[in-house]
């Protein structure tokens, strides 16, 4: 049934799809949020490992992955992988003690590199090496961020190239 998206009724339908999805996925939310936390305030291989359990059960994820704050865990989860699989000691985990501090620091890598990639001046450039430096991101990490925030990924790959010589 098609609903005028302005009126009562399919207002009320959403309202009530809201709460259906609360019922069955918030504690599942709050259950990630949780496990996230411990991850980033204890730094240990057995939470994290916790966590990536967690994130193996896809129907779970895929229901979760439209929520904000879950969408950053996840780019954070894949970075995690990577960097495991590149054998980086210093991992996502470390760059922040809560999940609100790693998701600032993925916002902040995203912006910056929007910032290169829609004005393209060294200044932004030098902003974001900075801020790499200071924050200590891997560069499996880094690569990841390119890949997920840039339109055009050449191009942006290109300025920080030069950025770096």
């Amino acid at each position: 049934m098609n609903y005028d998206i302005q009126s009562e009724n399919y207002i009320l339908m959403e309202e009530e799809n809201q709460k259906l999805w609360e019922k069955q996925y918030g504690s599942f939310r709050d259950q990630a949020f949780t496990l996230a936390n411990k991850c980033l305030m204890s730094k240990e291989k057995c939470d994290i490992e916790r966590l990536q359990e967690f994130f193996s059960n896809t129907e779970i994820v895929k229901q979760l992955s439209e929520v904000n704050d879950f969408a950053f865990l996840l780019v954070a989860m894949e970075i995690y992988e990577l960097e495991k699989t590149a054998k980086v000691e210093n991992h996502i985990f470390y760059l922040a003690d809560t999940l609100t501090g790693l998701i600032e620091v993925i916002r902040q890598v995203k912006f910056l590199l929007w910032e290169i990639e829609f004005l393209g001046d060294e200044e932004s450039g030098q902003l974001l090496i900075g801020y790499l430096s200071d924050v200590g991101i891997s560069m499996p990490a880094f690569e990841y961020m390119i890949h997920i925030s840039s339109c055009d990924k050449k191009r942006v790959t290109g300025i920080i190239n030069q950025l770096f010589q």
